[in-house]
């Protein structure tokens, strides 16, 4: 188990690789993180520590690989439009409404008017 500079649990060792640890960290949703061996301390009875707190893990960069190719940057958000394509047409959610039915009769219209053509 590896522990943050203030003792508490960081999460368990998985793999000891030349220049890092594959530390399994998280409760719920567990990933791995790949700690630097020169961001490691050891404590006086010999357990592995950070030199870095816990709750400061997540930003240290450390969910990938150290020779990952993958690109280490915060997402990016998209941009959002402040109007959409149909308000700045002038339209506005209450009158964009589904259509009648046009141009076709429904069959209860259609039995009512055989009905009626009978009677005359």
């Amino acid at each position: 188990m590896v522990l943050g500079a203030e003792g508490a649990r960081v999460g368990r060792i998985k793999a000891v690789r030349e220049d890092h640890l594959v530390v399994e960290h998280g409760t719920l949703a567990r990933h791995d993180l790949y700690i630097p061996i020169d961001a490691l301390a050891i404590t006086a009875d010999g357990s592995p520590a950070l030199n870095v707190r816990a709750g400061q893990v997540d930003s240290q960069g450390w969910r990938f690989p150290p020779t990952s190719a993958l690109e280490r940057r915060v997402p990016a958000t998209p941009d959002v439009p402040d109007t959409t394509i149909i308000q700045a047409a002038g339209y506005s959610a209450g009158m964009l409404s589904a259509a009648g039915a046009q141009g076709f009769v429904l069959d209860a219209d259609l039995e009512a008017a055989e009905a009626l053509d009978e009677e005359n």
